[in-house]
């Protein structure tokens, strides 16, 4: 205020100080809803990063996250997804036993043995069907 000289320069402070604090506030306003349209969905905060989920998890359930090592050290954290405690659980279970080479444990065998032998299936019955078609027209064209 010392320097101001004469009063048209001062009103003009004045006028910016005002538009700068008007800012100010409509982004702190802009933020203030943002965290409330936010509130209720999970967020976690890794080495001051804050990571956000992509959606609301219905209730019951929490967000589960994955924090994997990387390159360099450099870490990569990601969503699993909304689970219960005791589904989360599983989920590593499976996960550690899948690291340690467990063989899977699938529900009706929908591996690759069970795909190829259903291809020789097919394949073996359409061999049958072609040699019986062979034999018929043979004996109807009489050699």
């Amino acid at each position: 205020m010392k320097k101001v000289k004469d009063i048209s320069s001062y009103k003009e402070c004045i006028r910016q100080e005002d538009k700068i604090t008007k800012k100010q506030k409509e982004l702190e306003r802009l933020a203030r809803k943002a965290r409330n349209q936010l509130k209720g969905i999970d967020a976690l905060i890794y080495k001051g990063k804050t990571y956000t989920a992509s959606r609301k998890c219905p209730v019951g359930q929490n967000m589960y996250w994955s924090v994997t090592s990387g390159f360099m050290r450099k870490n990569k954290v990601s969503e699993l997804g909304c689970m219960t405690k005791a589904q989360n659980e599983e989920y590593w279970r499976q996960y550690k036993l899948q690291k340690a080479g467990a063989p899977r444990v699938t529900g009706g065998g929908s591996g690759w043995n069970y795909n190829n032998q259903a291809q020789q299936n097919r394949m073996r019955i359409q061999t049958n069907e072609y040699k019986q078609y062979l034999k018929d027209y043979s004996k109807d064209m009489g050699w």
